[in-house]
Parts: C-alpha cells; sequence; structure tokens
C-alpha cells in the first residue's frame, strides 16, 4: 500500500473507539480503565456546517479559512520513535484536474489509506486559521470522478541527493481519483532541521517541467515538555488540558497543530509557537471518556507558483502522545 506506515488518525479513531487495546501492541498494555462511553455530546453551535462551531480557544475568536483551489498539495511528514513507532518520515502529493481546496490538510494520504466518506463526499481534515474546530464542520470535497494530473515520473524533495523522491501511484489503491504520488520512507540522515529543499516537478501532459527553490522548509526541531512520549497520561476532562514544548521557532514562520481524537470526536487546533498552550476544558469535557491520542506538530508551509497554478507545500514534525481522559 502507498500510505504503508504509521496509522492515520481516522483509523486510529476507530480502534479508540473499539477499545485502545486492539490498536497497541502485546508489549504496552493501556490503562485498565480506558474504555469510552460513546455518549455524542454535541458541540456548542453545531448544525454540521462549516464553521458553525464558536471557535473560541487560547487565541480568542478567528475565521474560518476561506475556500483556496490550487493545483496540488505537497506534504512531508516526520515522527519520532515511540513505545508505539519506530521512527519515520515520508511524502506524498495529490495534484488534480480543475484544482484542489487548500483547506484539505493532507489529502494524498486521506483520501489514499485512511479516508472518511460522508455520504459519497470525502472529508479532509481542516485546520482553522487559528483557534479550535470540530473535525465535522470541516470541509467536503465530492470527489468522485476526480482526475489527478500528468505531473511526470517523479516529484522531488531536494537534490544530489534528494531527501524524498514521489512516483505516482495508480493501481486503483486510492478512492475517488486515479493517482497519487508518494514517496519511500525517507533517509532521516538527510533530513536537515531549519533548512530548505527544492521542489521539483519532472513534468508531463498537464504540468511543464520546473524546480522551486528553498519551497519545502522544514521547522526547527522541539520536543513536548509537558507530557512524557513513553507513558500513558490520565486527563481529567473537567480540567485545561496544559501543554508546553521547546524549544520554540523564534523566527515566526511555524505553527503548532494540535489532533484530539477522542472516542466521540475529533478536536482540530492552530496555535502561535509559543511554547506553551491549553485545551480549553469545556472542549475536552465534549470529547468523551476513555483512551484518546493528542498529535502534537510544528508545520510550515510555503507556496510553489507554477505556471499552472499554486502548489502548497506543508512540512510537519509531529508528537503522539497518548491519554486516558476521566471524569
Amino acid at each position: 500500500m502507498p500510505w504503508a506506515g504509521r496509522m492515520g488518525p481516522s483509523l486510529l479513531a476507530a480502534c479508540l473507539a473499539a477499545g485502545a487495546a486492539g490498536c497497541l501492541p502485546d508489549a504496552v498494555d493501556p490503562p485498565e480503565d480506558g474504555g469510552d462511553d460513546d455518549t455524542g455530546v454535541p458541540w456548542p453551535g453545531d448544525d454540521d456546517s462549516a464553521g458553525a462551531d464558536d471557535d473560541t480557544g487560547p487565541v480568542g475568536d478567528t475565521p474560518w479559512p476561506e475556500p483556496d483551489p490550487v493545483l496540488g498539495i505537497v506534504t512531508v511528514s516526520r515522527w519520532p520513535e515511540d513505545p508505539f513507532h519506530a521512527e519515520e518520515a515520508r511524502a506524498r502529493a495529490l495534484f488534480v484536474e480543475g484544482g484542489i481546496d487548500a483547506r484539505f490538510h493532507d489529502p494524498a494520504y486521506q483520501i489514499c489509506g485512511d479516508r472518511i466518506d460522508t455520504d459519497g463526499y470525502f472529508a479532509s481534515y481542516t485546520y482553522p486559521n487559528l483557534g479550535w474546530f470540530d473535525f465535522w464542520d470541516g470541509s467536503l470535497w465530492d470527489a468522485e470522478g476526480a482526475r489527478a494530473l500528468d505531473v511526470g515520473d517523479a516529484v522531488t524533495i531536494g537534490t544530489e541527493p534528494p531527501l524524498a523522491v514521489l512516483e505516482a501511484v495508480a493501481d486503483g489503491s486510492c478512492h475517488a481519483i486515479d493517482a497519487a504520488w508518494f514517496s519511500a520512507p525517507l533517509a532521516l540522515g538527510q533530513w536537515a532541521w531549519g533548512q530548505d529543499y527544492d521542489l521539483g516537478i519532472s513534468g508531463g501532459a498537464d504540468v511543464a517541467a520546473g524546480t522551486f527553490a528553498g519551497a519545502v522548509e522544514l521547522g526547527d526541531w522541539f520536543v513536548p515538555t509537558s507530557h512524557a512520549l513513553d507513558e500513558w497520561h490520565v486527563v481529567p476532562m473537567g480540567e485545561p488540558l496544559a501543554l508546553s514544548w521547546g524549544p520554540i521557532d523564534a523566527s515566526g514562520e511555524s505553527t503548532m497543530l494540535i489532533t484530539l481524537i477522542g472516542p466521540t470526536d475529533t478536536l482540530l487546533g492552530r496555535v502561535r509557537d509559543t511554547g506553551a498552550t491549553e485545551v480549553p476544558a469545556d472542549l475536552l469535557a465534549r470529547m468523551g471518556g476513555g483512551d484518546a491520542v493528542l498529535l502534537l506538530a510544528r508545520e510550515r508551509e510555503t507556496r510553489a507558483p507554477l505556471a499552472e497554478g499554486d502548489v502548497v507545500v506543508r512540512a510537519r514534525f509531529e508528537y503522539w502522545i497518548y491519554l486516558t481522559l476521566v471524569d
């Protein structure tokens, strides 16, 4: 499978809903009281439409991202080793005839492996500009029949040697689209923190060849300081969940993405890279009691201006923190 590797968020959510023991290796036992209650408590203001939630959070009310059609979306992700996964980095991309909404955060991964189908539509994680939102208030894409653009045999990140070579996968394994681009696991020794890499397009029938200097910006290394990575953390849902990390990215070019996947819902947040934030207690209380995972990621986003249209490039470094939510 082209998306093989670390379990994706919606697949993990399904595991958690069934009980975390089914998701974890036998060598590490989750807490005995980690069941979920499936209460399905609604979010305030929800009417199942984009932006319906009150998006209050540590940075206050902020606007929902506007529709933003682009030619393609390239994602580079790295995850450190933890008790359940080996250290790994991969890259993937999607180029769509007629464009794809840049609000979709990682569409190649999700539509080709970890998809969510909603009445024939494809739903992707969509993060706010700043603040917090419910996953189900995100963007929907009617992806059935979408055609992938021919951008050539390969998409490359970096040169001599490249950090990543992405090749087209057109074997029918992607849902609702005919092709996407995936790399093999990246050589971690070639990953240089805080450095820029060129984006290369080999060129095909739909998109001309080109190299875009510095289009892939890897953020600086960081580590969570509020939670150890090698243990489960019991978190009271009636209190704010404090998060901290360091060192911060003093350039101001990065933001922090927080994805909290609970038994009954998923919370998406984007906050400034200040070294600390908290998940508000009222939002945390609606996640449902039981085992959960919090993804804390530093991300930089850039754009490569191809003649045919912009390509959004996202590079992120992401930790997984394992929680048990309790009343």
